[in-house]
């Protein structure tokens, strides 16, 4: 098959650019022809078949770089074999010839629905209800095009199926790779570390997280709070305190190892990748039961989980696990055998059917 993924902007270092990175890399190993195709310009703009100076620049400064590095992006190793190209804009006569076409985010949505079918079978791989991001009207709109339409969370499918009253083609779970996230000896450290990913959108519940480890502090005050992400803090941070800017790779599984328990406390996700990557690297999860938390987890069993908004109930859950060495191993190991379950293997599986699927109807 031929499969381009549209993306909304130059990728960034980002869970859904990863998913989508992930699947193009699995189907390219498997044969198919793979684009990624993104605009010079934000693709909620309007076109302009003629770029400012300021777009052509930016085009051939990321074409030089790409050369350059060998690579399109340093933070994932992107399959050579995928071709990633960067286009003046995302009306029809720029995008390739393929036999799937799949719009990423709500910005590609319209463009993909406005594509011939000369581009491809239509499809909306909805990783979030982005409304949380974009303006709901605009949002909402993209829900109701004839496209068909694979979510990453059992969440979204009962979204689509009761607000929108739209079929969902398939549900497709993300996987987890075990040959990047893994932990050969598995060590329970003293004094406690309890990680989590810092990020500055009030939807990611950063200040419900710090709060709920102050509170489990002031039981256990020899715990550490070891934060990472792609922004930096914009709080100050405690002496018990630490942040990592964008770990990838070895650096993030080398993190994740470092941690005895993964705190997750959003207040919406799409299917959230950090939880299933501590999972691999046998941390204990203590999370709000949002986005895929209910796909992949067991609560009580598997993770520690607790509505979201409620600090006070995360704080219970991380002091349930301070007080109980022994609950807290069992619940990282079950947790570990859980999410092996989740491969990236059956979820390309599962999209390549999707895929033949439509073009058998």
């Amino acid at each position: 098959m031929r499969v381009t993924f549209v993306l909304p902007v130059v990728p960034p270092l980002a869970g859904g650019i990863k998913v989508v990175f992930r699947y193009s890399n699995e189907l390219a190993r498997r044969g198919h022809t793979v684009s990624i195709v993104f605009p010079a310009q934000m693709a909620t703009l309007p076109p302009d078949e003629w770029l400012g100076l300021k777009s052509r620049l930016r085009m051939v400064k990321h074409a030089f770089l790409r050369w350059r590095q060998g690579h399109p992006v340093e933070w994932f190793d992107l399959d050579p074999q995928v071709r990633f190209l960067e286009l003046p804009n995302l009306q029809d006569h720029y995008l390739p010839e393929a036999d799937i076409l799949i719009a990423t985010s709500w910005h590609t949505a319209r463009w993909v629905n406005a594509a011939s079918l000369r581009r491809g079978l239509k499809f909306y791989f909805i990783q979030h209800y982005e409304a949380v991001m974009g303006p709901n009207a605009e949002v909402d709109a993209t829900w109701k095009m004839p496209l068909r339409k694979i979510v990453i969370a059992s969440w979204l499918k009962e979204l689509s199926e009761q607000k929108f009253g739209e079929p969902i083609y398939d549900l497709v779970v993300n996987g987890v790779d075990l040959a990047e996230f893994y932990n050969e000896h598995k060590i329970y450290h003293s004094p406690q570390r309890i990680g989590m990913m810092y990020h500055t959108a009030e939807w990611k519940g950063i200040p419900d997280g710090i709060r709920a480890f102050e509170l489990a502090r002031a039981k256990h005050p020899d715990i550490r709070l070891v934060m990472f992400g792609v922004y930096p803090p914009e709080i100050p941070l405690a002496d018990y305190m630490k942040f990592h800017l964008k770990p990838y790779g070895e650096s993030l599984r080398q993190l994740y190892c470092s941690f005895n328990i993964f705190l997750s406390p959003s207040w919406t996700e799409g299917n959230q990748a950090p939880p299933m990557e501590a999972m691999a690297c046998q941390c204990a999860v203590v999370a709000t039961n949002v986005g895929g938390i209910p796909d992949y987890t067991l609560p009580g069993e598997t993770a520690l989980v607790s509505p979201p908004k409620e600090p006070e109930r995360l704080a219970e859950n991380l002091v349930t696990l301070l007080d109980d060495p022994a609950k807290l191993e069992r619940i990282s190991q079950a947790g570990y055998h859980k999410i092996r379950e989740f491969s990236w293997e059956n979820a390309t599986r599962k999209i390549i059917a999707a895929f033949e699927r439509a073009l058998r109807e």
